[in-house]
This record gives structure tokens, C-alpha cells and sequence, in this order.
């Protein structure tokens, strides 16, 4: 998984916080928390898997980020399809207009008609 620029940026802003001495490390007793400092939820298991030794620097870091970052995506992707699949009642890949809009006004925070509107909208910019 490749970062964005704004990606790096940011994790180095944030690196930076971390590395109180000022040595171009961050101990690894920190790794968790800023891994969650920078959107991840690594587990401590996950964490002591990574063996970095006593710190870690900023470029293998960001390649521990990318690959937890890269794991979240693929199971968002997962979690998305398995959800998607639900609603697929023909299997063709495809959710109806009017299945979709029933389910976004009736189901979790409901949208409303003009937001549903617009979503679809960008989604389906010919529609």
C-alpha cells in the first residue's frame, strides 16, 4: 500500500510529536499510540509482532503504517462488499434506486430525500 503525500505529512508531523528526544526515534513502548495517533487500532499483540527493538525510526514506521493502513482497507473493502452482496438480490452486481433509497430512509441514520438525491447524483453522475 503507497501513501499519499498528505499521508506522509501528516504521519511525520505526527512522528514528530512523538520523538520527544529529538533523535529521529520513537520508542518502541510508543509505537501503539502513535499508530492510533495516526487512525490505525493496532492490537498489543500486533505491536510486538512489528519487533522494532527498543525505537523505531521514522522510515520503518511508515512502512508499518502502510501495511496496517493497507490491512484496514482490505477488510473495509470486504465488510463493504459482504454488505453490498446483501442487498444484490439478483446477484448481478447491482443495487435498484428505489432498494437503495428504501434502505437509506428506513435503516441506521436515516438520509434524507435531498441527500440521497445527491449521493446518488455522485455516484451515477448520468442518472
Amino acid at each position: 500500500m503507497s501513501l499519499s503525500a498528505q499521508q506522509k505529512q501528516e504521519l511525520g508531523e505526527a512522528f514528530k510529536l512523538f520523538d520527544r528526544q529529538r533523535t529521529g526515534k520513537v520508542p518502541a513502548a510508543q509505537l501503539g499510540d502513535l499508530m492510533r495517533a495516526c487512525g490505525t487500532n493496532p492490537t498489543g499483540k500486533e505491536i510486538r509482532s512489528m519487533n522494532v527493538g527498543p525505537a523505531v525510526d521514522y522510515p520503518t514506521f511508515e512502512r508499518l503504517y502502510a501495511v496496517k493502513f493497507g490491512q484496514m482497507q482490505g477488510k473495509c473493502n470486504a465488510d463493504l462488499n459482504a454488505a453490498f452482496k446483501l442487498f444484490d438480490d439478483t446477484g448481478a452486481g447491482v443495487i435498484s434506486v428505489n432498494d437503495l433509497k428504501h434502505f437509506l430512509t428506513c435503516a441506521g441514520e436515516k438520509l434524507t430525500p435531498d441527500e440521497i438525491k445527491r449521493m446518488i447524483l455522485i455516484a451515477d453522475p448520468e442518472r
